[in-house]
């Protein structure tokens, strides 16, 4: 619910409260929220039925891939980071990343958010998918110099293998 707090002027503050019943709110109220300046309130049922439909969702997996098109890819990522660096020379060589992804010993964000920082804001989403692409793709040595998707892949092969031979 919206409450005028004050007036001056032409500038009006308003606050929003979360109102205990009811736990739905009318599409008219959601449009409002978003317009409003302030931080969206979510109510329990609105996190109830994203709680569901993620359950009820299948999860995201990453496609099974062969040594071939595991090359082409990171080939693939090494270009798109090349002609992003292009864009914004302030991002470090394609080297440094890649060193810094092979030995990882930390969150990706530890490694990347210094990366990111100087960055203009236009260009943080496209730059934070690329690296996350490049951290799934590129090897690493804690993971015996294989990336996250082939082991998923080996996982899965060495599974499905199990399954069908009893």
């Amino acid at each position: 619910m919206l409450v005028l707090l004050r007036s001056k002027g032409s500038g009006i503050s308003w606050a929003l409260i979360q109102p205990t019943f009811p736990i739905g709110m009318t599409a008219r109220v959601k449009k409002i929220f978003r317009r409003s300046p302030a931080k969206p309130i979510i109510t329990p049922k609105e996190t109830w039925e994203m709680i569901l439909a993620a359950e009820n969702a299948p999860p995201r997996r990453p496609p099974k891939i062969s040594p071939k098109t595991f090359r082409q890819k990171r080939r693939l990522l090494k270009l798109e980071y090349q002609a992003l660096r292009k864009t914004y020379p302030e991002l470090p060589p394609f080297k440094e990343i890649i060193t810094a992804v092979f030995e990882a010993q930390q969150s990706p964000l530890d490694i990347f958010g210094k990366t990111l920082y100087p960055l203009p804001e236009e260009a943080l989403s496209p730059t934070l998918d690329l690296l996350q692409e490049i951290w799934n793709y590129f090897p690493r040595c804690a993971l015996n110099n294989k990336s996250p998707v082939e082991k998923f892949t080996e996982a899965k092969r060495s599974r499905n293998k199990t399954e069908t031979n009893p």
